[in-house]
């Protein structure tokens, strides 16, 4: 058994759908589960468009539903000749039932409107995915991840309960995969989301489509886990930022697990953990470049601390507050600033302190105003928005002048292996 994940990122077109069978062939003689994430850019104009839905822009909104209806109808007829073909009904059915999901407005939270319905990103994609196969003479089955992985309600950021899922896994997904008897079976699903205990839809927090993979891998004991990407493996950094880059050919477990927590676009940050404890191999490999190696992740190795990596989080918020009859900066304050941080489902991304003033950085978010809005009935804020947080992990000396020319430095902070800068 193998688990498969594949990006929207590299399957942006019909080219790269078409390539699919070739990466596919490699996996022969196992059982896959194949998870797909949604085409290209759909998940940003789904999240475009669920805010002018939300927001009562229904000229705005009917536009975007149209723009994305006809991205995916251009893919269809790029990729099949015979528009009889069952998939373009697959399709028709699905935005219509995005366009009737979008209408459920402000009977639900924000965030639980978000999931219910970015999900139709993955379902379009892996529907599409599904008949593209079946077209190349390879058999599949399709399966609705809501179906397979269960979670708590924590909309956009659901927390996964592993016995529930294990429960439907074992009830729905292992007789697919059993009813090949010898000849190994093709299961396609979907990354990043999945439904709560009352069947509500929900999602495992942005890029979360690796982490469906490591539960899936974790779920059904796989041999390993293979995220096909755009870049040869692990990168020491974004090479649309750094004109030079460096491989890494082999990660531990933790380092790996460093890497995603401070941002880096290898995978999700909750990827590597479902795979640890079962001690299965997770290999980041090159879509375009099948055979090429990749970067292995697994058990502790010495590669970990040769090679600088650099990390970038953009439109970062700096805030910055005080008591308002100056008193200190205590562990009270703190409780009660990352409560209300913690109510309005913002990440911190560094703190710093000093006796009169607590600064932190979050990612700018939809529910920043009203976080802003109440954190300033306690205290008084300040904040700086558009700014730039660079990680340096296993930093050697010049490595922070390297990125920092020409940028004003706001914070900064290190300890034996990390550096930490917000600049402008």
């Amino acid at each position: 058994m193998k688990i498969f994940k594949f990006g929207g990122g590299i399957l942006a077109d019909a080219a790269a759908v078409r390539h699919l069978p070739e990466v596919l062939g490699l996996g022969k003689g196992h059982d896959l589960v194949v998870v797909i994430s949604a085409f290209g850019k759909t998940t940003n104009e789904l999240e475009r468009f669920i805010a002018a839905k939300f927001d009562k822009r229904e000229e705005e909104a009917k536009t975007m539903l149209q723009e994305l209806a006809e991205f995916h109808f251009r893919l269809l007829q790029e990729l099949w000749d015979d528009r009889t073909n069952p998939v373009y009904r697959e399709v028709q059915r699905l935005m219509h039932q995005l366009d009737v999901t979008s209408e459920m407005t402000m009977k639900v939270s924000y965030d639980q409107y978000y999931d219910r319905v970015i999900c139709f990103g993955e379902l379009l994609s892996s529907t599409i995915v599904h008949h593209f196969l079946k077209k190349n003479a390879i058999e599949n089955t399709w399966a609705d991840a809501r179906e397979l992985i269960t979670t708590d309600a924590m909309f956009r950021n659901a927390g996964v309960d592993f016995e529930a899922s294990r429960v439907n896994i074992e009830k729905k997904l292992q007789p697919l995969l059993k009813a090949g008897f010898e000849a190994p079976v093709l299961v396609v699903t979907q990354g990043f989301i999945a439904s709560d205990a009352e069947g509500r839809p929900t999602t495992l927090g942005r890029e979360g489509s690796d982490y469906t993979a490591s539960i899936f891998g974790n779920l059904l004991d796989a041999a390993e886990v293979i995220i096909w990407k755009d870049v040869p493996g692990v990168l020491n950094a974004d090479p649309k930022h750094f004109s030079h880059t460096v491989k890494l050919d082999r990660l531990s477990y933790a380092e790996a697990t460093e890497l995603a927590y401070y941002g880096a676009k290898v995978m999700h940050p909750k990827t590597v953990k479902p795979l640890q404890n079962k001690q299965i191999p997770l290999w980041v490999k090159p879509y375009f470049d099948p055979a090429e190696e990749g970067t292995l992740i697994h058990t502790p190795t010495d590669h970990d601390t040769r090679i600088p990596s650099f990390i970038f989080k953009f439109r970062q918020v700096l805030v910055s507050i005080s008591t308002k009859d100056f008193s200190f900066i205590n562990e009270g304050v703190y409780y009660e600033v990352f409560g209300i941080v913690t109510r309005h489902a913002m990440h911190v991304n560094i703190t710093q302190n000093s006796a009169l003033t607590l600064s932190f950085c979050v990612d700018h978010h939809r529910n920043l105003p009203a976080m802003l809005e109440e954190l300033m009935e306690r205290y008084t804020v300040r904040y700086n928005e558009e700014l730039t947080l660079v990680t340096i992990r296993h930093y050697v000396q010049g490595s922070k002048e390297h990125v920092l020319q020409g940028r004003e430095v706001i914070l900064e902070q290190q300890n034996r292996t990390v550096q930490q800068v917000v600049v402008r």
